[in-house]
């Protein structure tokens, strides 16, 4: 018996060669590696702020899988939603918001 491949990948595997993240991503078996966690000081050494590193393929696969969902999903969204949406910021919620708390309106919020 002879072993053949018609998947590059699959050659690659058994030669020992490390995986593309392509093939990985495709065969759905691509799992980013844990961030790297830095402390860095508060001011006034009040202790200090976690701040996670990820590797720069990790963060890469996810601004391309971003790029191509963002479009798909963004106008799904209600036009109230303001949280991670372009163009829009916390200030503009509070700034559309401020018109209904000023006429004591709260149950027109949508949270």
């Amino acid at each position: 018996m002879t072993l053949r491949s018609t998947d590059e990948g699959d050659a690659d595997r058994r030669a020992g060669k490390p995986e593309r993240p392509r093939e990985k991503l495709l065969r759905g078996t691509y799992r980013p590696r844990p961030v790297r966690r830095v402390e860095i000081p508060k001011p006034g050494g009040k202790g200090v702020r976690l701040l996670g590193i990820p590797r720069v393929l990790d963060r890469m696969i996810q601004q391309a899988l971003h790029q191509v969902l963002q479009p798909i999903f963004d106008p799904t969204f209600a036009d109230e939603s303001y949280g991670l949406r372009p163009g829009r910021s916390a200030l503009d919620a509070v700034e559309r918001a401020r018109p209904q708390r000023q006429r004591g309106r709260w149950e027109d919020l949508r949270l």
